[in-house]
């Protein structure tokens, strides 16, 4: 069986030294407030030591960055977090033209059929995931895309409590009840009603 992990990007930061990273649910990745999508990161890398057969593709162009003639791409910077990981550099694809979620979805589709994956293990976090399930559900053109390939959405979050309760439990728990996480959760909950009326605007970069 051919498998692959994917990561489906989220937003950037940058740091005083000019270092381009994912971001921590203290950290807001661009004006969608609060995304949490370094730990797709690191529940990919805890995957990839499971499933040692599997290919690993990082999703994401540079979505709300493409103004910034230096900014990096989402892919590129995950692959680089998935390498310090301890992720073997030739297990990693990217698929870098993506600007958002749809067009992640848009995009992945051709290169898993390209690649010949059967099963697809499809990470993010928790939050985003209704949000996916209804693209893949009202978007008509997008299912017809994704016919034949067998997928899994997979909460990063549920990653790493089981793979270290003690620490990430907690944390996760706490970033859950926060103020920004509620805020990103109205959004999310705002686009699953406007996908189900026909009114999401659908963008591939």
């Amino acid at each position: 069986m051919k498998l692959a992990i994917v990561i489906l990007g989220g937003g950037l930061i940058k740091d005083k030294h000019g270092k381009w990273s994912t971001t921590t649910f203290d950290e807001r990745g661009g004006r969608f407030g609060v995304q949490g999508d370094r730990l797709r990161i690191i529940a990919a890398a805890i995957l990839a030591k499971k499933y040692t057969h599997a290919r690993i593709i990082a999703s994401g162009g540079k979505g709300q960055l493409k103004q910034l003639n230096q900014a990096p791409t989402l892919a590129r910077v995950i692959k680089r977090e998935l390498v310090t990981l301890g992720v073997p550099r030739r297990r990693i694809i990217s698929e870098s033209r993506s600007g958002t979620t749809f067009g992640q979805f848009w995009l992945l589709a051709p290169l898993l059929k390209a690649l010949r994956i059967q099963t697809v293990l499809l990470i993010s976090n928790r939050y985003h995931l209704p949000r996916i399930r209804a693209m893949l559900q009202y978007h008509r053109r997008l299912r017809a895309r994704w016919q034949g390939i067998k997928y899994k959405l997979v909460a990063a979050e549920e990653i790493l409590v089981e793979e270290d309760p003690r620490k990430w439990k907690r944390e996760i728990t706490q970033a859950y009840r926060s103020r920004a996480m509620h805020e990103r959760m109205a959004r999310e909950r705002k686009g699953i009603v406007m996908i189900q009326s026909g009114a999401y605007r659908y963008r591939i970069t």
